[in-house]
């Protein structure tokens, strides 16, 4: 019993002193510090808070009194026009973007099928590469053709208004000529008109000398109108040959020019009709070309579509891949 009773007394710690005080000293309220003094220093001092006395900072429990905000600071400031035309510009070209994502054969597709279909058609990636290539390389010889051929054309028609030109020119000096040979024309009449005299003068002097018997006078007179008559004569002979001689170069100029002009028209019609083929042939084989390009395109859409379409109910993904 005595040992039962001592136990009861000695139930704390044995290595505890005896000095060790039995009870927990609580915390002052006024200045977060254990003291055994019943006077601590912050009775008189000011808290920088709430700017009470009585209490340090660090033990106030005072909410701070926030000013409330005004209604025009809490509301939101009205924006520019710079800044309604820049945002509204910005939504605009987010949106293109988004509708030309949105356009294209994949848009459907999650990404994870996407990553298929792209290492499983990446042979006719490099086939359509390819293909881009050689668009490119036809098209640049295309426009190398376009433009030879529209220096052609450009040269065909600098070479038509010359032409043209030339023709007015040759119209002009016909109806010179043509005025020469009316002046020439009206010359032989008077000519004619003046021979038809002086055989009428002939005559009427060869009556009268058969009249009045042959005499020195008349003989000479006779004499004088015969040479007349035959400078007159020879005169005449010279302006017709002159005359025959000028219709015949003028009619063989004319013929030497409109055979000039008709093979330069064979000339020009032959180099259009080849530049119109040569245009065709490149138009169809553009036309080839991309058709090739939209088979492919095609044919990779329904690959992707009947071989790789994954399973949206098992599937846990992010979205669709825009």
């Amino acid at each position: 019993m005595n040992a039962v009773r001592n136990m009861e007394f000695n139930l704390r710690p044995q290595w505890r002193q005896w000095t060790y005080a039995p009870r927990q000293e609580p915390t002052c309220g006024r200045c977060g510090l254990t003291h055994f003094t019943k006077n601590c220093f912050a009775r008189d001092r000011k808290c920088f808070k709430c700017h009470k006395i009585g209490h340090y900072g660090r033990v106030c429990y005072s909410q701070k009194q926030t000013q409330s905000k005004s209604s025009d600071e809490n509301s939101e400031k009205a924006k520019s026009k710079g800044k309604k035309d820049r945002d509204s510009r910005r939504i605009s070209e987010y949106f293109m973007r988004k509708n030309i994502m949105r356009e294209l054969p994949f848009s459907s597709l999650r990404p994870t099928a996407f990553q298929e279909t792209v290492t499983n058609c990446s042979a006719l990636k490099i086939e359509l590469k390819i293909v881009k290539q050689k668009l490119e390389m036809c098209k640049k010889e295309q426009d190398k053709h376009i433009r030879t051929l529209s220096e052609n054309l450009e040269t065909s028609k600098e070479e038509n208004d010359d032409l043209k030109k030339e023709v007015r020119d040759f119209q002009k000096r016909e109806n010179e000529m043509q005025k020469k040979l009316s002046t020439f024309e009206n010359l032989n009449k008077e000519l004619k008109e003046n021979l038809e005299s002086v055989t009428k003068r002939e005559n009427e002097a060869s009556e009268k000398l058969k009249r009045f018997g042959n005499t020195e006078q008349t003989s000479a007179t006779i004499r004088e109108l015969q040479v007349q008559l035959d400078s007159k004569c020879s005169f005449i002979d010279f302006i017709t040959e002159r005359y025959h001689e000028m219709q015949n170069e003028y009619c063989e100029k004319l013929e030497s020019e409109k055979k000039f002009a008709e093979k330069e028209k064979r000339l020009r019609e032959q180099t259009e009709e080849v530049c119109r083929e040569k245009i065709r042939e490149l138009e169809a084989t553009i036309n080839f070309q991309l058709d090739l390009i939209r088979q492919n395109s095609n044919h990779v859409h329904q690959n992707r579509n009947h071989g790789n379409r994954p399973n949206h109910k098992n599937y846990r993904g992010r979205g669709r891949f825009y």
